[in-house]
């Protein structure tokens, strides 16, 4: 249910941002409301990757959140860094290399 609950409130508060608020008015809620849509998005892949590739211990609930969670606040850190062009495709895909 939060899985939903996330995804519905992320997506749709982003969407809302763009279709309701001036421009460049939302941009802190934008970040925040695209880790949660990202994080949301992230669970269930995380979840099923999980399972798949199980461990020994298991991997517990918090693990799981945590890593969905850190999946959304990549994501958003690097749109962050494009709004200045901080960060290039180049830089990106030399960063999930190394």
């Amino acid at each position: 249910m939060s899985v939903f609950a996330l995804i519905i409130v992320g997506w749709g508060g982003i969407v809302a941002l763009f279709y309701y608020s001036p421009p460049m008015s939302g941009r802190a809620g934008t970040f925040v409301l695209g880790i949660m849509a990202l994080t949301g998005t992230a669970l269930p892949i995380v979840y099923f990757l999980h399972r798949r590739f199980p461990s020994d211990p298991h991997a517990e609930s918090n693990v799981i959140v945590r890593q969905a969670l850190w999946v959304g606040v990549y994501v958003a850190f690097l749109a962050w860094l494009q709004l200045g062009r901080l960060v290039t495709l180049y830089e990106f895909s030399v960063s999930q290399v190394g």
